[in-house]
């Protein structure tokens, strides 16, 4: 058996470790009827029968982590659900501050009562899960060794938390989930998760136009409050098919 990704000591006897919270995707694949069906998109994906396989759950990895550290990744994630997620679009109770930048096309929300460090800790788990991940879905997130060890070091505890430019982005209304994605890909300069109902950018050069242009919601630790950009309708739409023709070329590429 091999030996933890993340703690680097004990054996990797996790079974079915996310690579995303399960929570992240429920709404991705649940159908009207109350069952979940999704499909997994890429040049390989038709069975034997020339059928594109159905996936009832978000993807999930064998023994890429030991049971110890699932478990502190699974505090992290059940901290980020109750403060952030579970409550993000459904909640009356917490104010929000919403603003929209001049001549940007865009508004966003401040989200209050949110633990910085922890919120951006959960998305730094799913970013290094998605890298050391060996399943397709991620097959186009290709860390540096650099960056990598990072991210582990700051999950594991073994160093201080980094404060890596990123920004989030959600749509103002979108009434079918169902075409969003589970997805990541990455160049030099930067990377993003597709995660259904959001989508994370995280900066890994110092000088980058997208970030300038979503200034207003970078966290950094030059302005450590948690923001989600909200896009209307149909930039949400057209975002989601300029990822769609990133990975066709991908795809067409590589056969």
């Amino acid at each position: 058996m091999k030996t933890c990704n993340l703690c680097l000591k004990n054996k990797a006897d996790q079974k079915n470790s996310h690579i995303f919270p399960k929570f992240l995707g429920v709404s991705l694949i649940e159908t009207t009827g109350g069952k979940r069906k999704g499909f997994r998109i890429d040049s390989k994906s038709l069975n034997k029968k020339g059928k594109i396989p159905v996936m009832q759950d978000t993807p999930k990895e064998n023994y890429i982590l030991c049971k110890k550290c699932e478990g502190e990744i699974g505090k992290l994630e059940y901290e980020f659900a109750r403060e952030f997620y579970n409550d993000f679009k459904t909640s009356t109770s917490s104010p929000t501050i919403i603003k929209k930048p001049a001549s940007k096309g865009y508004s966003y929300i401040v989200v209050p009562n949110v633990e910085y460090i922890n919120f951006k800790s959960t998305l730094y788990s799913m970013l290094w899960r998605a890298h050391i991940s060996s399943l397709p879905y991620f097959s186009d997130l290709n860390l540096s060794s650099n960056t990598a060890e990072t991210l582990r070091k700051i999950l594991n505890k073994e160093s201080g938390f980094v404060d890596i430019p990123m920004f989030v982005i959600t749509s103002e209304n979108d009434p079918d989930k169902t075409k969003n994605f589970i997805y990541a890909n990455s160049t030099n300069r930067e990377c993003f998760l597709w995660m259904n109902e959001f989508v994370v950018f995280l900066n890994l050069n110092s000088v980058h136009d997208i970030f300038d242009f979503f200034s207003e919601i970078k966290m950094d630790k030059n302005n450590n409050t948690v923001k989600v950009g909200l896009l209307s309708l149909n930039e949400w739409q057209s975002i989601r098919q300029t990822l769609v023709d990133i990975k066709v070329k991908k795809e067409s590429d590589n056969t």
